[in-house]
């Protein structure tokens, strides 16, 4: 069953997030991943209720596990510094997807 990262950040330095993009990439290379969303979008969301974040992101991996070794891993670990430093990170959670009921 496929699990998820979904991130919500607001970046308030380009130049530092940009380092912190470049290697999380480069981590990312070692993983069997999906993006759905990596923004920011080339069109703004439609926002329902709430605000609109400055970047959307949502990966798929191939479990739970995989998501552990990624975010665990010490090379993204040696990558978040630059996020922290570089944009408000409002969350990031990691959940199982779920199959859908056949109707």
């Amino acid at each position: 069953m496929s699990a998820f990262i979904v991130t919500s950040i607001d970046v308030h330095d380009p130049e530092g997030y940009a380092i912190y993009r470049e290697k999380a990439r480069a981590v990312l290379q070692s993983f069997r991943i999906r993006s759905h969303i990596v923004s920011p979008l080339e069109e703004p969301p439609v926002v329902l209720e709430g605000k609109a974040p400055g970047h959307l992101v949502v990966m798929e991996f191939d479990s739970m596990e995989e998501i552990d070794r990624f975010y665990n891993s010490p090379e993204y670990q040696e990558a978040v510094p630059y996020r922290k430093a570089s944009a408000t990170t409002h969350y990031v959670m990691a959940v199982n997807g779920k199959d859908a009921p056949a109707s």
